[in-house]
């Protein structure tokens, strides 16, 4: 452009060429030059180049589960499911239509040229039927096939590109490193990556975002990435990249912060990563870019002149001015609007979702100004607009579990045909994609995981990714698992063989595990249990916690609320093998207790398990009954007799309510034992439980038994009682899941994610006998340091018996390994 204006020397050319190449293109907004500037790639993450593997260092040296230890989202990310669906979005510029789908929870958008191919000519690309349409006889379409569509592990589509990652396989985090390992820092983002669940996540599949996208005449996609707090503009990705070409938000695309990091808003910033980071975009008839800012409780307008969209609103719908951000239910308030419409008339239409309604406004709607309420529901989730048929307008909104569609007038006034509902549709969240007026691709993140195609607004509905025929997941289909990733890592235990972990509904292991020679990532060598589906996962069924190994056998815990038979420890003989099957299962309801069975209907919900082959003992953490129990190993036979109990002098059952149950409420606490979560032995023999448990409840104490109180033998029938009084110490306000210890005595342990971000990190104590109490004053345990990997929940901990430390991590699916730590 300037070339018209001035006549350049071609030496100061080459000069100001030279000089600019070393100048950052994230210092350069594309608002202020004059040529296309492009974002910078991605550096390599934090978490994959940190300084690892020296000794002492405290920071992990290896990672399973996962191929990097920037990488956090539980299982598999493969190109064939999703995780969160969060937004479809529709590419009408081109035929067959173009389609993106936001995954929501793994921080990528995937990209489809085409979703199938016409029954009747399998080489012919389709998205809708209509692309399998011919024409017949002086230009009349018929139609004479369908468009198959299979986007499954073992269909014929996979997408054609992918958005936010550099890779289809094994690559899901926010900004590509989610390690946060620069905690309280948040990595930088990039033009090359999006981040769509939180930094500090800790219950990754409960986290994610969701996005109303927009594609222009052009193909160029607009889409609100949440978590960075921006708008990004790519220029029709599938012919050019994936890498941004334009920022609203941010001053670069390294910078992320809510609303620039300034202690109010104003005309140029947003805030998307709050209120359940629900956010859209839209660009109306003029060119004017549309962005429903969900932080700032405001719908902004961003001016298009001459062809240049403005980085400053010059429009603000639900607040009086840009400086304000205050929620209210008013008509010329929103509270959190997720999505924004702007009809072809210029008027605006709003998903104001915490004010449960959708407002529209006039097309030559002012600042601050009211809107009028065109629709109301409970919690509303999508919306989208059609006005393809000249005798109406029709919008389709979203509910909890129902999809309401309503036809209205060409002024959005009066309902012109019956309204149609859609029902059974379990939490829709973000862009619904049109294909046509009544058929629609719809993002469905409850239980499915999966993109639901409406031919019809009549139609059942067909799932777009198809699962494997092998493969069962249950409820939980986040993902994929094959032989590496894991849901919900729950134990681990070593043995001189073998690695062996406790996943959410299978039990896996890796044979001659050589630390010095372990790649990250490894895949296990195979996997076994007790189930008739291996992957199946369902909250109502059975599944894995904590295990143990001894020289010869693996004893794993099995929880079922539902269930009573279906409480039990299952032992399976050393070294375990793929498929294996228990040779024995041992069930919580059978036990004796003063040699009688309890009840056959008596639950009994084992969290931990310790046992102690030489002298022919079994511990159990009971969180729900609110006891530990020590229980004899038969030297023949099957009756298994508890002979000490720790909290009391029986097992009641299963103490209601479940969850959330207070302490207080027990009149015999503190004396008794509150969610006892885990149980440890440290060198000497002693004995510890940590009072703490799913979710995040229990009494929050450490209490510590002497080796001396605990080992002492019963000849009896009556099962020896211990109350918290006959602790040797108890540290209060300890809220630690599992600890081990390492033969030096030294003790580490991890928090509870809930209790924030500084709980992130295992705590080491150099050697707790050393910490001793008083009767009748509180004692806090005394840490003498963290380890340096930032986790969700450090779930279990052990240590093997060269003293390499083993953490999994419950929500991420990980298994983080330190070779000899201290």
């Amino acid at each position: 452009m300037w070339r018209n204006k001035i006549c350049i020397d071609k030496k100061f050319l080459f000069v100001f060429l030279l000089l600019l190449s070393f100048i950052s293109a994230s210092f350069l907004t594309k608002s202020k030059i004059l040529f296309k500037s492009k974002a910078s790639p991605k550096n390599s993450s934090l978490g994959s180049t940190l300084l690892r593997n020296s000794p002492n260092d405290l920071i992990a040296d290896l990672i399973l589960g996962h191929s990097d230890f920037g990488e956090v989202i539980p299982k598999e990310t493969v190109p064939f499911k999703l995780a969160g669906p969060g937004g479809v979005a529709v590419d009408k510029s081109i035929k067959p239509y173009r389609v993106y789908v936001f995954d929501g929870q793994n921080s990528r958008i995937l990209g489809y040229k085409h979703l199938g191919y016409c029954s009747t000519d399998s080489n012919r690309p389709c998205t809708g039927d209509s692309d399998c349409e011919s024409v017949v006889g002086q230009g009349r379409p018929t139609k004479i096939g369908k468009c198959n569509i299979d986007l499954g592990k073992d269909g014929t589509k996979l997408p054609d590109l992918v958005i936010g990652q550099n890779s289809f396989y094994g690559k899901s985090s926010c900004n590509q490193d989610a390690s946060f390992q620069s905690y309280p820092v948040k990595i930088s983002s990039s033009g090359s990556t999006i981040c769509s669940i939180r930094d500090d996540e800790h219950s990754y599949f409960e986290g994610g975002s969701t996005a109303h996208m927009f594609i222009d005449k052009a193909g160029n996609l607009y889409f609100p990435d949440s978590f960075n707090n921006r708008v990004l503009k790519y220029i029709n990705p599938f012919e050019t990249d994936t890498i941004a070409d334009d920022v609203w938000g941010q001053l670069d695309y390294k910078s992320r912060s809510c609303n620039k990091d300034k202690n109010a808003p104003d005309e140029s910033t947003l805030c998307l990563g709050i209120n359940f980071a629900k956010s859209g975009v839209d660009i109306d008839n003029l060119g004017n870019l549309w962005i429903a800012d969900v932080g700032n409780n405001r719908v902004l307008r961003f001016k298009n002149v001459n062809g240049v969209i403005q980085k400053a609103a010059d429009l603000v719908l639900g607040q009086k001015d840009f400086f304000s951000n205050i929620a209210g239910n008013s008509l010329n308030n929103l509270n959190s609007p997720s999505a924004i419409r702007v009809d072809s008339k210029g008027r605006p239409i709003v998903l104001d979702s915490f004010n449960n309604r959708v407002l529209i406004y006039d097309s030559n709607a002012t600042s601050g100004g009211n809107g009028r309420i065109l629709q109301t529901g409970e919690l509303p989730q999508s919306l989208l607009i059609v006005e393809t048929k000249p005798e109406f307008n029709r919008i389709v909104v979203s509910y909890k579990d129902k999809i309401i569609i309503k036809d209205y007038n060409k002024e959005w006034k009066n309902v012109q045909n019956a309204t149609a509902i859609i029902k059974n549709i379990i939490d829709s969240h973000g862009e619904i994609g049109s294909i046509t007026e009544n058929s629609f691709l719809i993002p469905v993140s409850g239980g499915s995981q999966n993109i639901l195609y409406l031919r019809s607004i009549y139609d059942n509905g067909d799932f777009l990714y198809k699962k494997p025929d092998s493969f069962d997941n249950g409820e939980d289909n986040h993902n994929y698992i094959g032989m590496s990733g894991f849901r919900s890592l729950r134990g681990v235990t070593v043995t001189d063989s073998q690695v062996i972990v406790s996943d959410t509904n299978r039990l896996a292991f890796w044979n001659n595990i050589n630390l010095n020679t372990l790649t990250k990532g490894k895949e296990y060598d195979g996997y076994f249990g007790n189930f008739e589906a291996n992957l199946k996962f369902r909250h109502d069924s059975s599944s894995y916690m904590r295990i143990f190994a001894d020289e010869k056998v693996l004893w794993a815990i099995v929880n079922n609320f539902n269930a009573a038979d279906s409480n039990t420890i299952e032992q399976y003989h050393l070294p375990v093998k793929k498929n294996d099957r228990p040779f024995n299962i041992i069930k919580l309801n059978e036990l004796l207790v003063e040699g009688k069975k309890v009840d056959k209907n008596f639950i009994s919900i084992a969290s931990d398990i310790y046992v102690d082959d030489k002298k022919g003992y079994i511990w159990l953490s009971l969180p729900f009954n609110d006891r530990v129990i020590r229980i004899k190993i038969p030297s023949s036979g099957n009756e298994y007799i508890v002979d000490l109990i720790i909290g009391g002098k029986d097992i009641p059952d299963i103490i209601l309510p479940i969850w959330g149950r207070k302490c207080d409420a027990n009149k015999d606490f503190p004396k008794t034992l509150c969610y006892p979560g885990s149980i440890a032995f440290d060198k000497n023999g002693d004995l510890y439980i940590s009072e703490h448990y799913l979710e995040n409840f229990g009494g929050g104490r450490l209490i510590k038994y002497s080796k001396d109180v605990i080992s002492k033998e019963n000849i009896t029938s009556i099962p020896i009682s211990q109350m918290s009084e006959n602790a040797e110490v108890i540290f209060y306000n300890f809220n630690g899941w599992k600890p081990s210890f390492n033969s030096k005595n030294v003790m580490v342990y991890g928090k509870n994610g809930l209790d924030g971000p500084d709980s992130r990190f295992l705590n080491f104590v150099n050697d707790i006998s050393n910490q001793k109490g008083q009767k009748g004053i509180n004692i806090y345990l005394n840490n003498n340091g963290q380890l340096k990997d930032f986790y969700a929940q450090p779930f279990s901990t052990y240590f093997d018996k060269n003293d390499n430390l083993y953490v999994t991590d419950l929500n991420r699916g990980s298994l983080y390994i330190y070779k000899k730590p201290f």
